[in-house]
């Protein structure tokens, strides 16, 4: 039976000669390594099992690709002993790593050998000096494919270690090596330019010099529309910098929910000035637009995954719809009063007959819900492709991308040409006239080093992945149980848990989507706070059971992972976007959310050139039109709406209230 394993492995017309020799060597040795399509040699299963982690076989991880199993089901099925079981289960401790010997026993390769396994069919990466076969995790990696994929046949150990996987994502490297890596010649590939090319273009251009700090969606965007822009692309050189190795920020660790139809902010719903929302509404021709700043930003950012998509190439953009779910009379009431014929969001279509709901969306439970809140419009796409998109057009056009740069200092500089020095971890320095912070929630830290104040806090937040071959999500969806909840309390921050430790739960909130490659993520626990990446594992079990309870397919199927981020959440939660003072010297876009960011990052953009090129260049409309005037008008509003200034005058504003109303008493 052994034997005849291992030539059908020998067999396969998709196995390399490497995995060959690596397989007849396992196999006179006793046992085989089996891996993914590909059969890629594994570690020596023996030495493994004999600390703590079973052989892995083609009955395991080597066909859940086509099962939807990972590192849960292999514990569920017995694959895994209880040593590993109870080690993978406590975040950062007791995994697993290969000793120098076992690794010194792997197949060698080169990197030259590494890099010709860099495709979906046959991915590799190295990691700590250990080649992974990953081929058989893209299907299933809860951040997409496509950022794993761009990293096959290289080295990605910054990148891996930067991203805080989980302990189940670490527990499943030993059964994934295939090799060791070794010194040979090679060609070097070049990631990035030199810090000599730098240097020598800084010498030889007379540009004034603009610096992005943060590579998220918001600084990658930006860049794009500025570098867009000839006259100022003319008179300016861009640098953005990026604090981890790879762009995309918090946004890798977002839901990238595009939310057209229930927009739950408290200003949109409760304080807006402008009326009902209607996502049909033309804006051409209105002074006062009729859609409210968060609503425009979705609906902006919403047409343009659609031209990427279109004409960029795939950034794995999904129109859907997307729908609330609603358990409780109370819920009912209260989606009535936002969504029904008098609330204050319009579009949507309360639904309460079972049948209907089943027709929306077949993977629900309507006997589980009351009613559902369905939004025929809403989206989805891969953050991470987004991102890699905006960043290397933006270097096509001339933008230098700086990966690995956290900045330490930004600080004024006095008797010079620059207005800003601005310092990096690595030790570099940039010289900018301007600086632009994109840092999310540390904006308020980065804005603090150049003496300006932007009030922006964090909000933890928390995710889970799970996967099932035949589920299948036709809609992004929320709970209302959190929204109620705050809309009766009046609960001004949407959190779900006190902000102090141990951060009791006070409401559940829920979200989720499903990616392109059929992993479903779910979320929604929020404490005002940065966590610094701990996962508050009851609210992960709390969503899960909602999660299994009402979409009844997932019953029993365990979660691939769970992981947590930080967003930036603002006082009246409306994104932070313009100049920080009346000089143009430094400005900030915070608070936008992937959802918003793209939009917000063509704002910025915008902004931006007001002040230093004076036209319309990121919109790129006629600047003699009658349509040109009503944008420009428009884009005016919702630029005041979001201006850094615009909590001063709200002070400013209610003192002299106070002071009046004292002198009138």
């Amino acid at each position: 039976m052994f034997s005849r394993h291992i030539q059908s492995c020998l067999s396969r017309r998709t196995m390399t000669s490497a995995s060959r020799r690596t397989t007849m060597r396992y196999a006179a040795r006793g046992f085989a390594s089996a891996t993914s399509q590909h059969t890629h040699t594994h570690v020596r299963s023996q030495r493994l099992a004999l600390r703590g982690i079973s052989a892995v076989t083609g009955a395991c991880l080597a066909t859940y690709v086509y099962s939807s199993t990972t590192y849960p089901v292999a514990k569920q099925e017995g694959l895994l002993s209880s040593a590993t079981e109870a080690d993978a289960s406590k975040e950062g401790a007791g995994i697993h790593e290969l000793t120098p010997e076992e690794t010194d026993e792997l197949e060698p390769f080169t990197m030259d050998e590494v890099r010709e396994h860099a495709n979906k069919d046959d991915c590799w990466i190295i990691i700590d000096g250990v080649i992974y076969d990953v081929t058989s995790l893209l299907s299933q990696h809860p951040g997409g494919q496509a950022v794993l994929l761009s990293f096959g046949g290289k080295d990605v150990s910054a990148e891996y270690h930067a991203m805080k996987h989980s302990s189940q994502a670490q527990a499943m490297r030993p059964g994934l090596a295939v090799g060791r890596l070794i010194l040979g010649a090679y060609t070097p590939v070049k990631i990035m330019t030199d810090i000599e090319e730098i240097i020598e273009e800084k010498a030889k251009t007379q540009k004034k010099r603009l610096v992005i700090v943060g590579g998220g969606i918001c600084g990658a965007s930006a860049a794009y529309f500025l570098s867009q822009n000839k006259t100022f692309s003319a008179e300016w050189d861009v640098a953005l910098l990026e604090h981890d190795p790879i762009v995309g920020g918090t946004a890798l660790r977002s839901s990238a929910i595009m939310w057209l139809g229930p927009l739950l902010e408290k200003t949109e719903i409760e304080e807006k000035p402008n009326g009902a929302i209607d996502v049909n509404v033309s804006q051409v021709g209105s002074t006062k637009p009729p859609m409210g700043l968060t609503q425009w930003l979705g609906e902006e950012a919403y047409l343009f995954f659609k031209t990427m998509q279109a004409e960029w190439g795939d950034v794995e953009f999904t129109d859907k719809g997307t729908i609330g779910l609603v358990e409780t009379d109370e819920q009912l009431e209260g989606a009535r009063a936002i969504f029904g014929a008098d609330g204050k969001v319009r579009g949507a279509e309360i639904v309460t007959d079972k049948a209907r709901m089943a027709e929306i969306e077949p993977a629900i439970s309507p006997e589980q819900l009351k009613a559902i809140v369905y939004h025929p419009r809403g989206a989805t796409v891969d953050p991470y492709m987004v991102c890699d998109a905006f960043a290397k057009r933006a270097q096509a056009n001339g933008v230098r991308l700086l990966l690995d740069h956290a900045v330490t200092d930004i600080a004024p500089v006095e008797d010079s040409s620059m207005n800003y020095r601005v310092t990096c971890e690595n030790g570099e320095q940039l010289d900018a006239d301007v600086v632009v912070i994109c840092t999310g929630w540390k904006a308020k830290e980065h804005a603090a080093m150049i003496g300006c104040d932007v009030p922006v806090k964090a909000m933890h937040g928390q995710m889970f992945a799970i996967s099932h071959p035949d589920f299948k999500l036709n809609n992004n969806v929320y709970g209302l149980e959190g929204v109620t909840y705050w809309r009766k309390n009046k609960v001004k921050h949407q959190t779900t848990r006190e902000n102090t430790a141990p951060y009791k739960r006070i409401t559940s909130h829920l979200y989720g989507v499903q990616l392109a490659n059929g992993v479903a993520k779910f979320g929604g626990d929020r404490v005002q706070a940065n966590l610094d990446g701990i996962v508050l594992e009851d609210g992960i079990e709390d969503n899960y059971n909602t999660v299994t309870r009402l979409f009844p397919q997932l019953k029993g199927v365990p979660m691939l992972g769970s992981w947590s981020g930080v967003m930036p959440f603002t006082p009246d939660q409306k994104i932070i976007c313009g100049a920080l003072d009346d000089t143009g010297k430094a400005f900030v876009l915070t608070g936008s959310g992937f959802m918003r960011g793209l939009a917000s990052g063509r704002l910025l953009a915008e902004s931006i050139t007001r002040v230093h090129v004076d036209n319309l260049p990121v919109y790129g409309i006629d600047t003699e039109s009658v349509e040109t005037k009503a944008k420009r008008d428009e884009i005016d509003f919702y630029l005041d709406d979001c201006s850094p200034q615009r909590f001063a005058k709200q002070k400013a504003a209610a003192e002299a209230m106070a002071a009046k109303e004292a002198e009138a008493a």
